[in-house]
């Protein structure tokens, strides 16, 4: 018997959570402001458990390596599988070029320098940021999940120290928002 590493539904949701909690995702959440925390146990609640759920018995029932595909081709034939892969992939490639071009002033502004003022140097982060992210695309995502789970713990700890950081930063000045329970919902 083949010893073949499960997809568990704890590597699901990390893989989501480092997919989904992204930076540019920052700002538009905050201008939410204390309404998001609704919000968040709310998708969390109605899409992303139910969706590591999904994908975690679907992954371990159908074996195969194809994941989506596989699951759609074996459902409705090969005509709608190959069509649910272009639809994912055409994606791919777009959202790849957004996280790159973001990629170079984050990296400027964590190390405190300015890397857009020299454009050779953004170019080069950009087009090593899209190879490697190529270069990790060829594994299986059996084979690299601890590349997700290691981005979705990191990004987890960023975000709990600026919460914390934040409540901190609270306590010692006030908020600076209506902190009224009508304002959660």
């Amino acid at each position: 018997m083949e010893n073949r590493r499960k997809f568990r539904l704890a590597d699901v949701i990390l893989s989501v959570i480092c997919v989904v909690f992204v930076a540019e995702a920052a700002a538009p959440v905050a201008s939410i402001g204390n309404s998001q925390y609704f919000w968040w146990l709310f998708m969390i609640a109605a899409f992303l458990l139910p969706y590591g759920l999904i994908a975690s018995e679907l992954g371990t029932a159908f074996p195969g390596d194809g994941g989506l595909y596989d699951w759609i081709r074996e459902a409705f034939g090969d005509r709608w599988g190959s069509r649910v892969a272009w639809y994912y992939w055409i994606n791919f490639p777009l959202w790849i070029a957004s996280l790159a071009t973001l990629f170079p002033p984050i990296l400027g502004m964590v190390f405190g320098i300015d890397i857009e003022a020299n454009l050779l140097v953004t170019l080069v982060i950009e087009l090593a940021f899209v190879w490697i992210v190529v270069f990790m695309s060829f594994s299986k995502v059996s084979d690299s999940e601890w590349i997700l789970n290691g981005g979705a713990v990191l990004k987890v700890l960023v975000a709990v120290s600026v919460g914390v950081l934040g409540i901190w930063f609270a306590v010692q000045n006030g908020f600076a928002s209506d902190m009224a329970p009508a304002t959660f919902l």
